[in-house]
């Protein structure tokens, strides 16, 4: 019966539904059943979709009182529901409570810093864990900083570590990579570069990253290099 529910929850969750999963965690509360670890992972990206802080916050009370407020996975998705409803205080809270944080655990902190355009904070907590706790990074981790070093003007260091993936980790760069790397050159207004970047990417990934290319020539009011682009796209 756990499966049911949970499975039945998380695919209204991912399917870009929070509303009725909130609904049947609601009808989950009903029944002789408790939620389990999966489930709570589950209906707590919901909050973080809804951006519904109070329930999010009952959830992580009914998680401390049900003995779950020490599994790694809803402690993942504490942090990152917190950190969409914008309560980054909190989620830094659960965050230092976790005795032994895997790299799921420093990446959606490091995401949260990130969407809040905390670049410097994202970069010092990635400096923290590679000292701390070194681990295998993967593409996940990696988009992170790189969406922290856009949102916080920080080209040097997005181009050091977009390097550094390749070179020292072995890590090939995804869509999401490169779609990160001309939105940073383009916010930072390096035209140039960022052409060159697209141009030098392969074939199949070019038509994808056009975009934030174009939204960076809208803000820079580059018309000539906006119409080049747009026919592009």
């Amino acid at each position: 019966m756990y499966f049911l529910w949970t499975s039945m929850i998380a695919a209204n969750t991912q399917h870009g539904y929070p509303a009725e999963a909130l609904d049947l965690f609601k009808s989950l509360l009903r029944t002789d059943l408790k939620p389990n670890e999966a489930t709570i992972a589950s209906i707590l990206s919901a909050c973080a979709d809804l951006g519904s802080l109070s329930i999010g916050n009952e959830i992580e009370h009914y998680v401390k009182l049900n003995g779950l407020a020490s599994n790694q996975q809803v402690q993942t998705s504490l942090i990152h529901m917190y950190c969409k409803c914008g309560r980054i205080d909190k989620a830094e809270k659960v965050f230092a409570g976790v005795l032994h944080k895997d790299l799921a655990i420093w990446s959606s902190m490091i995401n949260g810093y990130a969407i809040h355009g905390m670049g410097n904070e994202a970069l010092k907590l990635f400096h923290r864990m590679q000292i701390t706790k070194p681990c295998s990074l993967d593409h996940v981790v990696f988009t992170s900083i790189f969406l922290a070093c856009s949102h916080s003007g920080l080209v040097e260091d997005g181009l050091k570590y977009f390097k550094s993936m390749k070179d020292d980790y072995r890590i090939e760069p995804g869509i999401e990579h490169y779609t990160c790397l001309v939105d940073l050159l383009g916010r930072a207004g390096h035209f140039d570069l960022a052409l060159k970047t697209i141009q030098e990417m392969p074939l199949q990934v070019q038509a994808q990253v056009w975009a934030p290319l174009l939204s960076s020539c809208r803000k820079h009011r580059n018309i000539e290099l906006g119409e080049y682009v747009a026919r592009n796209c």
